[in-house]
């Protein structure tokens, strides 16, 4: 009956994606270029982003940008 046993993988979702997935399409077009631009640093972004009433962790940002988030896993 428990062959097989295996523990659950917790997926973490990335809170960029999230983030993302609640704009519309010039927003989206504007945090993707602000993403891939290289004009910003994980933090200065999170500070803009702050700015604008959103709040993003750099950690976040960074992983997002570096491709490491679990945008890379799917």
């Amino acid at each position: 009956m428990l062959e097989g046993l295996e523990k659950k993988q917790r997926l973490y979702t990335c809170r960029v994606r999230t983030f993302r997935q609640t704009l519309d399409k010039s927003d989206k077009d504007i945090l993707d270029s602000a993403l891939t631009s290289g004009e910003f640093t994980p933090h200065e972004l999170s500070m803009a982003l702050l700015d604008k009433g959103v709040k993003l962790s750099r950690d976040s940002l960074k992983r997002h940008m570096r491709g490491v988030c679990s945008c890379s896993k799917t």
